[in-house]
């Protein structure tokens, strides 16, 4: 059973039951992450944590996510605070680089398409400073034509992933980010 996502509100989720769970974030099975309360509400599960996610503490981290749509920072910020990482959010390519200025970030998950300065452009600015050269990006996109992976690859990207989005692919890929900078820190 699959339902649709319509509002998000604390940690419940307005939805219809229907074939899936979409937004332009997000696309996940009922059954692995959300769960149908008897007011018809869907609501995040704490319980359901993928192997490579236990037993590790990721409260060290610092992760902005970039999008200017509001739905799809409240979900990924539910979706990796279950986790423990510390979260912020920039609505803006502007706002990203004025919380990269106030506070480096471990991983920023960046959206492509928002207006005034664009995803593209952020990575950009990012690594031609050195002071920023060297933070972990994730894009986060609905743009999904090779031109438009290659392009954030070749800009400076380290990742990219299509949404929707499936939770256990992002953190996955942010686990697998945060092993990096583990890394870089050794």
């Amino acid at each position: 059973r699959f339902c649709r996502i319509t509002q998000l509100q604390d940690e419940s989720l307005q939805g219809s039951t229907q074939r899936c769970i979409r937004s332009t974030l997000l696309h996940v099975p009922l059954m692995h992450n959300l769960r149908v309360t008897s007011h018809g509400r869907l609501q995040v599960c704490h319980y359901m944590t993928p192997f490579f996610a236990q037993d590790h503490d990721y409260s060290k981290y610092n992760v902005l996510a970039v999008d200017d749509i509001p739905l799809n920072l409240l979900l990924v910020q539910k979706m990796l605070s279950r986790f423990n990482f510390k979260m912020r959010t920039a609505a803006n390519g502007q706002l990203a680089l004025d919380a990269v200025a106030a506070q480096k970030p471990d991983l920023i998950l960046l959206d492509l398409m928002m207006p005034g300065i664009d995803g593209f452009e952020v990575i950009r600015r990012l690594r031609a400073n050195p002071e920023t050269a060297d933070i972990q990006i994730v894009i986060l996109s609905a743009l999904n034509s090779n031109e438009d992976v290659v392009k954030g690859f070749n800009v400076g990207a380290n990742d990219f992933i299509m949404k929707p989005i499936i939770m256990e692919k992002l953190l996955s890929c942010v686990v697998t980010q945060m092993q990096i900078v583990e890394g870089k820190n050794k």
